[in-house]
């Protein structure tokens, strides 16, 4: 699935709202090559990233909703998408909205980390990975050590998955493409 949403040409009459509203997965990806801008591909990650938090705070049932997972990596390439994101992360779950981000660093986070752990976001460690970085997820990586995450082998991923105010922790294997 995955493979044919990132294959999938762009269509104009793609609804945002619907597939937003029917719980169906979207991947909005701004590959370098042809946005090698970095101010742009912050911009229309910001446009898009809001026109979903606008979609989530407008729902008729959110309690009901089917959550929306959104997936960031690298955001420290996206610095107002997450200056956006630190004045609304405690409000994601509550709108439905399940944060997942992929990194070899968690410094890339600065203030906006703490908000992120205390709103149950999802992380998946990137190889290779700092040790400050594990070590800031010790409660939470455990009973992975700090050995075990220092030694992944690539294209591997520590995940630590929220469901419910509990976690699921293990490696995956990424997709070399």
């Amino acid at each position: 699935r995955i493979k044919k949403m990132l294959m999938k040409e762009y269509d104009e009459s793609d609804n945002l709202d619907k597939y937003i509203q029917d719980g169906i997965s979207i991947l909005i990806k701004f590959p370098q090559n042809k946005f090698p801008d970095s101010d742009t591909r912050d911009m229309l990650a910001t446009f898009y990233f809001s026109r979903l938090w606008l979609v989530a705070q407008l729902r008729k049932e959110n309690k009901s909703s089917k959550m929306c997972h959104v997936i960031i990596d690298e955001i420290k390439t996206l610095p107002t998408l997450a200056s956006f994101m630190e004045k609304y992360i405690t409000e994601f779950r509550r709108n439905r909205i399940a944060l997942s981000i992929a990194c070899h660093s968690l410094k890339q986070f600065g203030k906006l980390l703490d908000q992120m752990l205390a709103c149950g976001s999802n992380f998946f460690i990137l190889t290779p990975c700092e040790k400050n970085s594990i070590e800031t997820l010790k409660q939470l990586v455990t009973p992975f050590t700090l050995e075990d995450c220092l030694e992944l082998k690539p294209f591997h991923s520590l995940a630590i998955i929220n469901y419910g105010n509990q976690y699921w922790r293990g490696v995956v294997k990424l997709d070399k493409d």
